[in-house]
């Protein structure tokens, strides 16, 4: 998906016109405002032929032919006298060999307006969906998770509800994965989410986050019997329901999925960076040497 800004291609028009009307307006080359109307021109085509979009390829190509007739009239400038009947005419048969090129190719080009979803802005769903996690989940969060999160905002901004909960249910089920492994020390390879909080107890004894919170006293305050509530209900609610093929969402839905996937895959994170930690500290105090008396 490229994104175009409407802006840019208003500000290389009003550059071209005003160039178009000097070569029309028979001033002698030495006039400022030669230098004036040339000296734009030329940084919106050298822009212009150089910008990565891949929708446009003979534009970019007709920017570069455009730029050099520009470039090679730049070297009359500073004559006393006024550009010859051959002269004048290059810059704005240029330019309507330019405009012919991009006419072509923009009649292709569809432009969408990507309307805010709720507080969100658009500019954050489409680029970086990810910053809706906690800062302390985005500081060290699993890169292919946070690509899955950022298409699930991309989907949310483009109207592609459910498609947005399907990318935020897989952003979810990876990070479970790996918290599971975190916290129970085993590592399930493609197993739902489901599974992931009550164990596979037939192929793995110790598996579930559920046998784990068992064994650490079945708190419902803690973070681990915390997080086991919200997985349960993202399960149940949602996770089963999206990944059924008929399954669709309505928008309200989409932002709501995604707002808790957010809550969950930071909670994960931040409980993962907690327990590691906690680890580290007891590892240090055992290897310490005991204090003398």
């Amino acid at each position: 998906m490229d994104t175009i800004n409407i802006q840019y291609f208003y500000g290389l028009g009003f550059a071209l016109a005003k160039v178009e009307t000097t070569a029309f307006s028979n001033y002698k080359l030495n006039n400022e405002h030669w230098a004036s109307a040339l000296r734009p021109a030329k940084d919106w085509m050298n822009n212009c032929s150089t910008f990565e979009l891949e929708v446009l390829p003979k534009t970019k190509t007709a920017a570069g032919v455009l730029l050099k007739v520009l470039d090679d009239f730049s070297h009359l400038l500073g004559q006393d006298r006024v550009p010859s009947a051959t002269e004048w005419p290059l810059i704005p048969n240029a330019v309507t060999d330019f405009y012919n090129v991009f006419n072509q190719e923009v009649e292709d080009i569809h432009c969408y307006v990507v309307t805010p979803v709720g507080a969100y802005a658009v500019s954050a769903l489409l680029k970086n969906a990810s910053s809706h996690l906690s800062e302390a989940a985005q500081a060290v969060v699993d890169s292919e998770i946070r690509k899955d999160f950022d298409k699930a905002g991309e989907c949310l901004a483009l109207d592609l509800y459910t498609a947005c909960g399907f990318h935020a249910m897989r952003a979810v089920e990876a990070e479970a994965r790996i918290y599971h492994e975190d916290v129970t020390g085993i590592y399930l390879t493609d197993v739902p989410l489901g599974t992931l909080i009550y164990g596979d107890l037939k192929n793995h004894p110790n598996s579930g986050l559920r046998t784990q919170h068992a064994k650490e006293g079945n708190s419902h305050d803690d973070p681990l019997g915390l997080i086991i509530s919200l997985l349960s209900q993202i399960n149940a609610i949602y996770r089963r329901p999206i990944m059924h093929p008929e399954m669709s969402l309505t928008p309200a839905k989409a932002k709501f999925v995604f707002d808790t996937a957010a809550i969950a895959i930071s909670a994960m994170v931040e409980n993962a960076v907690a327990r590691f930690v906690e680890k580290q500290k007891a590892a240090k105090a055992q290897t310490a040497p005991p204090p003398t008396p």
